[in-house]
């Protein structure tokens, strides 16, 4: 690895430097106003793996704010209502029941569309508030009856006594600092379930690249996670691991803790075994040098089809397949019309017209559904590439 100097100090300790792992790169929305630069590295003191981030933390809360994809995802993890959302929250109101009454005060931090307080008001719960950065998000809960969901922590209407934070510390700045936030503005007895992507396991998946959100700017294990639950003020009473969908992935995807408020929790850690597991193990690229090399063999025009993150990052890390692309497609009305290097991304429903083309899939949960679409549209199987 190489000694690497941050623009963004170390989330855990403070530290300016360390080392890089990869430099990773985004190909991202023209009008999000973000350069998708976005180094993997590893502070030199605790070890903790992060994303070093040049725009600073304003530019980042004001891509939270003004991001609607939230708001139209049907995905999981998007606080929607959907039968997989639900699914994860029975699992979670089974773990938290012991902890839990209808009197209770309940914050859900990064609520989204405020699914999991929709499925607790259901089931007789009453004092219910969320926290979501995106303005979207807000304003379409803000049409249920009932609930209240507020931007800042400061603007919460009382002191919480159970306190959910679901996916949310990978995607913050300061993640430290905004968990002493809600520490301090919790009640002295508050419960806290807090967990996050378990990013000990990643080399396990069957794309590890595709991990790499470029939302997700901090990286736990198990020690790193349990050193920033503590340095913010925090006791742990369980740790444990599980799937991010009941019944789907691995058991060791996701790492939770249930917690409560102790003063004086320090913990000083030094552990560079993440980065050393990502540093000897990720492949250098995302797509492989022989699928490079066959897609710029083509003398055909290149689609390509499905605007993930992920995609992203492969258009960010391969300028050489970014540079003959021809055209964008998503199903996504958060996506389409916007545009990746002057691109306007178009409906996927267009495709039908572009059957001589050469079109490139990253792999995805729909990839299968997104294959049988192209037989239908006339595509055969040396019309397409899934990378």
């Amino acid at each position: 690895m190489e000694k690497f100097l941050f623009h963004r100090p170390c989330p855990l300790c403070g530290t300016a430097q360390g080392w890089l792992i990869r430099p990773l790169r985004y190909a991202l929305f023209d009008d999000l106003g973000l350069s998708g630069v976005s180094p993997l590295v590893a502070c030199s003191s605790c070890g903790f793996v992060f994303n070093d981030l040049s725009e600073g933390s304003e530019a980042l809360a004001a891509y939270y704010r003004g991001n609607d994809h939230y708001s139209v995802s049907t995905t999981a993890g998007s606080g929607g209502s959907t039968p997989v959302e639900c699914a994860r929250y029975e699992r979670l109101l089974e773990r938290l029941d012991e902890w839990l009454d209808p009197t209770q005060t309940i914050l859900d931090v990064g609520c989204g569309k405020a699914g999991l307080l929709l499925y607790l008001r259901d089931r007789g719960y009453s004092s219910l508030f969320g926290l979501e950065a995106s303005n979207a998000c807000r304003d379409f809960v803000g049409s249920i009856a009932g609930l209240s969901v507020v931007e800042r922590i400061e603007q919460l209407p009382e002191a919480p006594s159970v306190v959910v934070v679901s996916h949310v510390l990978e995607h913050l700045y300061d993640p430290l600092s905004f968990l002493r936030e809600i520490v301090s503005a919790s009640d002295p007895d508050a419960i806290f379930y807090i967990e996050v992507p378990n990013t000990a396991v990643l080399l396990d998946a069957v794309i590890p690249w595709s991990w790499f959100y470029f939302e997700h700017i901090n990286h736990f294990d198990r020690s790193h996670f349990l050193a920033m639950i503590q340095k913010a003020g925090l006791a742990p009473m369980a740790v444990d691991t599980w799937s991010f969908q009941p019944g789907e992935g691995s058991e060791m995807d996701c790492l939770y803790v249930l917690c409560q408020r102790e003063e004086n929790v320090e913990n000083n850690i030094s552990d560079s075994g993440l980065a050393m597991y990502l540093a000897n193990g990720l492949p250098v690229q995302p797509v492989s040098g022989d699928q490079i090399a066959e897609i710029l063999s083509t003398n055909r025009d290149l689609l390509l089809w499905g605007l993930s993150q992920y995609a992203m990052l492969i258009l960010g890390m391969h300028p050489e397949i970014l540079e003959r692309l021809k055209g964008l497609f998503d199903v996504s009305s958060a996506k389409i019309g916007r545009k990746i290097r002057g691109i306007e991304i178009r409906s996927s429903a267009n495709l039908i017209n572009f059957n001589e083309k050469f079109i490139l899939i990253p792999k995805s949960i729909y990839t299968a559904d997104m294959i049988c679409q192209l037989m239908k549209y006339d595509y055969n199987n040396n019309s397409y590439l899934v990378i």
